[in-house]
C-alpha cells in the first residue's frame, strides 16, 4: 500500500515547490539547467517545482548552494531569499523587500550620502518612516528615481 500524502505534505511540498520556481524564474533557469547544476534528475526537479513530490533535504540544500539562496527561503520559513545575513536583518528589521534594500544601499552613490548614515538607518527600527523621508527628498532632486518605487507599498514585504 502506497503512503498517501497529508493535506499538511501537499501544502508542504506545495510552499516548497513555489519557492524552487521563484528561485528559478529570478535566475532564469529551466529545471533542465537545475538539474545539471545540481546532479539531480530533471523529472524531479520538475516534480519538486510542481508541488508534486516532497523534495528530500539533501536536494533542498543543494538547491540553496547552487542558486545562492536561504534553505530558510525555500522551506518557506522566510520571505527572504539571499543568504546574505545583513539583507536578512534589514529585511526582517525593516519590512522592506531585498529590492527595495538594495535600492537603498544605491541612494548614497546617485545622492551624494555618506553610506554610514544610511547603514544607521537600515538598522533603525524607525527606518520606514525614514525612509519615506530619504525617498520623499529625493523626488525633489528627481535622482534614484528607482528607490521610491522600490518603497512603494506594493513592493514593501507582506
Amino acid at each position: 500500500m502506497a503512503n498517501v500524502p497529508t493535506k499538511g505534505q501537499i501544502e508542504f511540498n506545495s510552499i516548497i515547490g513555489q519557492n524552487i520556481a521563484a528561485v528559478m524564474e529570478k535566475q532564469n533557469l529551466t529545471d533542465e539547467q537545475l538539474s545539471k547544476m545540481i546532479d539531480e534528475n530533471r523529472v524531479n526537479i520538475t516534480r519538486y517545482r510542481n508541488g508534486q513530490r516532497q523534495c528530500p533535504t539533501v536536494v533542498l540544500k543543494r538547491i540553496a548552494e547552487a542558486c545562492n539562496v536561504s534553505v530558510d527561503f525555500l522551506f518557506g520559513l522566510s520571505p527572504v531569499m539571499t543568504k546574505n545575513p545583513d539583507y536578512q536583518n534589514a529585511c526582517n528589521l525593516t519590512g522592506l523587500n531585498e529590492r527595495a534594500i538594495q535600492c537603498l544601499q544605491q541612494y548614497p552613490v546617485c545622492c551624494g550620502i555618506d553610506k554610514k548614515i544610511i547603514n544607521e538607518i537600515l538598522c533603525n527600527k524607525n527606518f520606514y518612516i525614514i525612509a519615506k523621508v530619504l525617498c520623499a527628498t529625493k523626488k525633489k532632486k528627481n535622482n534614484c528615481v528607482e528607490i521610491s518605487s522600490a518603497m512603494s507599498g506594493q513592493n514593501r514585504k507582506e
